[in-house]
């Protein structure tokens, strides 16, 4: 299945079912949300940026090194990072999951 010839309805399902099983949000005390997404490779999280971009969503990528508990060694992942109202981009994008309905109740 070629995702790029998704509608926007299909499309906003499969991010949201990624961002369910691999992201996770955060409570900034500045008042934002920022959502992420992490993973191994970087060319997958390029593909999820570019199409968050289609629906006028912007991210940023980097790349952190992260301690690992295995013989105190290091473990590179790439990080995707959102920073905005959450409730702007959840509503943009996908149908809200259980953990994030949670969060919005606080």
């Amino acid at each position: 299945t070629d995702i790029d010839l998704y509608d926007k309805k299909s499309l906003s399902e499969f991010i949201g079912g990624y961002f369910d099983a691999d992201g996770s949000v955060r409570d900034r005390k500045n008042g934002n949300i920022q959502i992420i997404l992490t993973s191994n490779s970087k060319d997958l999280l390029e593909g999820v940026k570019y199409r968050l971009l289609k629906f006028g969503i912007e991210s940023s990528i980097y790349l952190e090194k992260r301690r690992t508990g295995y013989s105190g060694g290091n473990e590179n992942k790439y990080v995707l990072y959102i920073m905005t109202d959450f409730r702007i981009i959840w509503n943009k994008i996908c149908k809200i999951g259980k953990i994030l309905q949670n969060l919005l109740k606080y």
